[in-house]
């Protein structure tokens, strides 16, 4: 799943999440610190993703903001790494 913009990427981080919690056996509400356990993707022209270097979710929204305000098509994924 792709996306563009910060409420898009908050609904998915949710859900890579809750999948990379429920695969590792921990249960909805445990307080679990994932810790570059997903990686931001951009890419420019739709198709080849290239990684950003950001694993924090602060870093990741300050990546989409910038992209947001550049107003650049381009469009973002996760990537587990766990």
């Amino acid at each position: 799943m792709v996306f563009n913009t910060i409420k898009e990427f908050n609904k998915h981080y949710n859900s890579v999440r809750m999948d990379i919690l429920t695969r590792h056996g921990y249960k909805r509400g445990d307080k679990v610190r994932l810790k570059k356990a997903m990686a931001l993707m951009i890419s420019f022209d739709g198709e080849n993703f290239l990684n950003t270097g950001c694993y924090s979710i602060v870093d990741m929204k300050d990546k989409i903001r910038m992209y947001e305000l550049s107003n650049q098509e381009v469009v973002f994924c996760l990537k587990a790494l766990v």
